[in-house]
């Protein structure tokens, strides 16, 4: 049952961080808002739901000033700024391009467990990585004559993905 939960959250946060990101780009403009905001709001609004989460699942929030200080580091580099990076990707170039750069993360993280922690990778995850990167490169070739900022946006994308990488 356990394992159905799991499944079904995994569900849920894969359709919502889909949603999310189809609808940001339709905000902007709406009321003042924009990238910034948008990644304010998204990422201020949650607090008051782990307020509520934490007790009822018996998580006790008590942290020391070393924790604390690595906590905010890591909510400001790994959930705050590749959110508001993607946002101000989504901004500039279309959707599908912009998370589908955006969800290169693990190209990232494999290349970071390589290079930091020395892990070894092997061939099938070599070509893993070709593969994905190529499938980005030709994803990317496809969709630049779409925006007058696709190249920074793209960049920009691309940052959001590596500093996701850096939470994970």
């Amino acid at each position: 049952m356990e394992k159905l939960k799991g499944i079904a959250c995994c569900i849920v946060a894969a359709i919502t961080f889909g949603i999310i990101s189809s609808v940001a780009p339709l905000t902007y403009g709406q009321g003042g808002c924009n990238p910034v905001t948008l990644a304010l709001l998204r990422c201020a609004l949650v607090l008051p739901v782990l307020a509520l989460l934490l007790p009822l699942l018996h998580i006790p929030f008590t942290l020391t000033k070393k924790q604390l200080g690595w906590v905010l580091v890591i909510g400001l580099v790994g959930s705050a700024l590749p959110v508001l990076l993607l946002n101000i990707a989504l901004s500039m170039i279309d959707v599908g391009v912009a998370t589908t750069i955006h969800f290169c993360y693990p190209i990232f993280v494999m290349l970071g467990s390589a290079f930091l922690f020395h892990d070894k990778i092997t061939l099938p995850q070599v070509a893993a990585l070709a593969l994905a990167t190529g499938g980005i490169v030709a994803f990317i070739a496809g969709g630049t004559g779409e925006s007058e900022n696709f190249l920074l946006g793209a960049v920009i994308a691309l940052v959001s993905g590596v500093a996701y990488a850096l939470s994970v």
